[in-house]
């Protein structure tokens, strides 16, 4: 079993709005991409820009099979193109 945990990170246009005991932050989606990929990402947004988020992110190879979960409510984009909820 390895030791190394998952790489977690939220994107959020508000900071500090989820605990973030080793979790990443990131208020654009531009800086987090600008990172090597994170093992599961947690949108933090209203369901438009979660949506218009991860329509970019499936585009991304380095997050096109990733967990991926929203932690609002989802709209049409988000319902097909999330995990599911989380958080």
């Amino acid at each position: 079993m390895s030791d190394t945990l998952p790489r977690v990170a939220v994107l959020s246009r508000e900071p500090e709005t989820l605990p973030r005991n080793g979790v990443s932050q990131f208020s654009s989606l531009d800086a987090l991409l600008a990172e090597p990929a994170f093992d599961v990402l947690l949108l933090d947004l209203p369901s438009a820009d979660a949506g218009q988020a991860l329509r970019r992110l499936r585009r991304s190879e380095a997050y096109y099979f990733s967990l991926i979960y929203c932690t609002q409510e989802p709209d049409a984009w988000g319902l097909a193109l999330a995990d599911g909820r989380g958080v």
